[in-house]
């Protein structure tokens, strides 16, 4: 009777710890850890110095964004993003490298479902092969990946057996391998759609207190600013996505430089700037809440948003820049359990980021910024390998598809998996008491 009570307890040990193991894996995408943002006004000169205030980087890379909106894209760099506040406004810095020459892999589930598209940032694309390493040998949760060479970028897999991967030099090089950076200029921004501008352009999108979603209107979109830099340095600010678009550059403060394959800049956008737009989509969506700067700037407010770039090149075609990709950092899982990637990537509840303004009242510890992630005092901050012959991973895939060395896949999963342990736990002390029960009763 004992040993059968014992085998039982750990049989049970084994099934409330397994299922949340396996969901600490995933293919998909990995959440940022929210950003404490100090109350400091950082200097607005597109140089990204760790003595201004700047908060801990956010990532904007393979393993955060997801892609949206036109078939075959991929990213072919990433970003460190930083965040700060004052009573003003909110700032909110990028340094983005693209990575130049890459190779294509796009991984298959055991299903053959065609999961993420990933790119390999290497000089010698053009000469790389699966067995020069840096490719993943398995799936994150063991299962081996044989890879297989396919001749043009519609990733045509032939009959084999999955899970499996294809890679190739893709015949549209000439989109990421010479992509350049691209300034916009004084093109009017009606004209580029949710972009606005005809560069290269990062939008901001916040949901000020996390109300839209809070509320139910999480299908709907945040407040939405598309930025992007100039040939003078100057920025160029819109408010998209909308019922009230506009230009809205005079009233934000802010710096940037396209420097070869490296884009830098530094924003200030008002509270009152944002809390005027918000009370307008309130109106048209019913919300009945009133935002004023005062609130959205206080000591311990928290506001979700994310960062959505729109990745331009210039067309022969149509002697303009057209949109090569659409990426945006969205989160691990939405409220309702579906994947961030599966979402439409714009609206207030795939948002990515959680941005916490300093609590007055918090120790010197918990608002502490780590001097590690942020970058060198003097220094602009670097997030790429600007191409160098390294096989460092940077793309527009949904996920980081190896296991060791990753962080955690985000919020959700480490929870899940905290959870699950405490629960068996749980469940073990049960056991023990029906084991100690049982030999009362004998």
């Amino acid at each position: 009777m004992k040993k059968t009570a014992v085998i039982l307890c750990v049989l049970l040990l084994c099934a409330m710890v397994l299922p949340f193991t396996a969901s600490a894996a995933t293919w998909y995408i990995i959440d940022n850890d929210p950003i404490d943002m100090d109350k400091k006004a950082p200097t607005l000169d597109g140089v990204i110095s760790a003595d201004e205030g700047w908060s801990n980087k956010a990532d904007f890379n393979e393993d955060t964004v997801g892609y949206f909106g036109l078939p075959n894209q991929y990213l072919s760099g990433s970003g460190n993003m930083y965040f700060a506040y004052t009573d003003e406004g909110l700032y909110f810095a990028m340094d983005y490298t693209d990575l130049g020459a890459a190779y294509c892999v796009k991984f298959y589930d055991e299903e053959g479902n065609g999961t993420h598209v990933a790119v390999y940032a290497d000089a010698n694309a053009a000469n790389y092969t699966a067995s020069d390493g840096g490719f993943p040998a398995t799936t994150p949760d063991g299962k081996a990946v044989d890879y297989y060479l396919v001749d043009n970028y519609t990733m045509n897999v032939p009959d084999v057996t999955f899970p499996c991967a294809a890679y190739w030099r893709s015949s549209l090089d000439q989109y990421y391998t010479n992509n350049t950076l691209e300034y916009s200029n004084d093109v009017d921004y009606l004209d580029q759609g949710n972009a606005g501008w005809n560069g290269d352009v990062f939008v901001f999108s916040i949901d000020p207190l996390g109300l839209l979603e809070e509320e139910g209107f999480n299908t709907e979109k945040g407040i939405n600013y598309a930025i992007g830099v100039t040939q003078t340095g100057s920025l160029k600010v819109a408010h998209v996505m909308s019922s009230s678009d506009g230009d809205v550059t005079d009233a934000c403060q802010g710096k940037g430089v396209i420097n070869g394959n490296k884009m830098t800049f530094e924003i200030m956008i008002p509270w009152d700037l944002i809390a005027e737009h918000a009370n307008t989509e309130a109106g048209v969506l019913g919300l009945d809440h009133n935002f004023t700067a005062e609130e959205l700037a206080a000591d311990g407010a928290t506001h979700r948003g994310t960062v959505i770039y729109y990745d331009r090149f210039y067309s022969d075609d149509i002697g303009d820049t057209d949109t090569w990709g659409v990426f945006a950092l969205v989160c691990a899982l939405t409220a309702d359990g579906t994947p961030g990637y599966l979402t439409s990537g714009f609206s207030v509840k795939e948002m990515g980021l959680i941005l916490k303004n300093a609590a007055a009242s918090a120790p010197e510890s918990e608002t502490e910024n780590d001097s590690e992630s942020q970058p060198e005092s003097g220094d602009t901050t670097s997030s790429g390998n600007g191409g160098a012959a390294t096989t460092t991973k940077n793309g527009s895939t949904t996920t980081k598809p190896q296991s060791s060395g990753n962080k955690s896949t985000g919020g959700s999963s480490a929870q899940t998996f905290d959870a699950g342990i405490a629960a068996a736990i749980g469940a073990l002390a049960v056991s023990a008491i029906g084991i100690g029960y049982s030999r009362k009763r004998k």
